[in-house]
C-alpha cells in the first residue's frame, strides 16, 4: 500500500479534481455527436444476400426529432432533378414547390401540386409547357440492387447528409426461411416454410464513427449488415 512521506498511510483526503469512470463515460455520452437523419432500408420478402443478385427495397430518409415538438420524425425528400438527387430537408418547402439547396432547381411537391399550378396558369392565359418540364420530389427510392450496390447507395446518402445519420435495415415479416427443426425428419417432402420476423439491424451514428476512426471501410461495414 502506498505511504504519505510522513510514513503513515496515504491521506484519504480529496485533492484536486478527482473523476471516477462512471462521470466520465456520462460526459462522453452527453458530448458526442448526436445522429441528426435516419436512413432506412426496407426490404421486400425477396431479399436475397447474394452479392450478385440484386434485391428489391426501399430507402427513406427522416429528420431526427424534427416533428410534435422534437417528439417525432419527420421525413425528407431528395430533389426530383436526375442529375442532382440531393436530400431535402422539408425546412425548405413552399407551398407548391420547393428548391433544391444544392443544384437550386425547382421541384414540385407532387403531382396534385403540380396539376394546380399548372391549372392556375392556363386560367389566367399562360402556357404551362415550361412547368410541365419540372419534376416533383423523391420520397422513397425504390431500387432494385445487388448488395455491393446497395452499399455504395447508403454510403452516398450517409455522406450527403454530412455524416450524421443512424442506419437501419428493416425487413419483410413474410421472408421465407426452412425451419431447421425438420431438416433432419425423413418426411423431407413436407418441408415446412416459416415466416421469420427480424429486429431491424441499425448501424448508430455512434458506431460508426468509432469504426471509421479506427481506419474501417463504411461500404464494406455496410455489405457485410446487408448480407447477413
Amino acid at each position: 500500500m502506498p505511504v504519505s512521506p510522513s510514513g503513515s498511510e496515504p491521506d484519504k483526503k480529496r485533492t484536486g479534481i478527482e473523476v471516477s469512470i462512471e462521470e466520465i463515460e456520462e460526459l462522453a455520452d452527453a458530448y458526442e455527436i448526436r445522429a441528426k437523419y435516419k436512413i432506412e432500408v426496407i426490404f421486400s420478402r425477396h431479399r436475397s444476400s447474394l452479392a450478385h443478385k440484386p434485391s428489391p427495397c426501399m430507402v427513406q430518409i427522416w429528420e431526427s426529432g424534427k416533428r410534435l415538438h422534437g417528439g417525432g420524425d419527420q421525413k425528407m425528400y431528395w430533389c426530383g432533378h436526375d442529375d442532382c438527387g440531393w436530400p431535402i430537408s422539408s425546412d425548405n418547402f413552399a407551398h407548391f414547390h420547393v428548391v433544391c439547396p444544392k443544384c437550386q432547381k425547382e421541384s414540385f411537391l407532387d403531382l396534385d401540386s403540380k396539376a394546380q399550378h399548372m391549372k392556375n396558369l392556363r386560367s389566367r392565359g399562360i402556357n404551362p409547357q415550361d412547368l410541365g418540364r419540372i419534376p416533383q420530389v423523391v420520397g422513397e427510392k425504390l431500387v432494385n440492387l445487388t448488395p455491393p450496390d446497395l452499399a455504395r447507395l447508403l454510403e452516398k446518402t450517409w455522406r450527403q447528409l454530412d455524416g450524421l445519420a443512424d442506419i437501419y435495415l428493416k425487413y419483410s415479416p413474410y421472408e421465407i426461411r426452412y425451419d431447421a427443426l425438420h431438416e433432419t425428419t425423413k418426411d423431407m417432402d413436407n418441408l415446412d416454410k416459416v415466416r421469420v420476423q427480424r429486429k431491424p439491424l441499425s448501424y448508430p451514428l455512434k458506431n460508426i464513427m468509432k469504426d471509421l476512426s479506427a481506419g474501417a471501410d463504411l461500404q464494406g461495414r455496410l455489405l457485410m449488415m446487408i448480407t447477413c
